[in-house]
C-alpha cells in the first residue's frame, strides 16, 4: 500500500521490474471513512452488548471517544480515529500518549 503522491512512481518501479500487480483498492482512507460513518459499523462494535462486555473503563472510554472530535477532546496526544495512518504515525501517537501520561502508559 502507497500513498497517493508514490502510486505512479510505484507502478513504474513495478512494472519496469517485471512484477505484476495490481490496485485493489484506489483510496483506502475514502474506504475506511465510508465504512466508519456506515451506522452498522459504528453500532455493530458500540452497541450496548458489545460495551457491556467489555471492562467499565475501556466501555466509558470507547463510547466517549465514539462521539470525540478530534480538537475537542482533553485527550492531550491528538489522533484522528477515523483516518488512515502509517505505522510511522501509529508508532509517534503512542510514543506521544507515553509521554503525556507516563503513570498509566509505557
Amino acid at each position: 500500500m502507497v500513498g497517493p503522491e508514490l502510486t505512479e512512481a510505484t507502478e513504474k518501479l513495478l512494472s519496469d521490474k517485471g512484477i505484476e500487480f495490481k490496485v485493489t483498492v484506489d483510496d483506502v482512507q475514502k474506504k475506511i471513512i465510508e465504512k466508519e460513518k456506515s451506522p452498522a459499523a459504528t453500532t455493530s462494535f458500540l452497541s450496548k452488548q458489545n460495551l457491556t462486555n467489555l471492562d467499565p473503563l475501556l466501555a466509558s472510554f470507547f463510547s466517549k471517544r465514539s462521539k470525540d472530535e478530534i480538537y475537542t477532546s482533553r485527550n492531550k496526544a491528538k489522533y484522528r480515529f477515523g483516518e488512515y495512518h502509517s505505522y510511522e504515525e501509529m508508532i509517534k501517537w503512542m510514543e506521544e500518549i507515553e509521554r503525556q501520561y507516563p503513570r498509566i502508559a509505557k
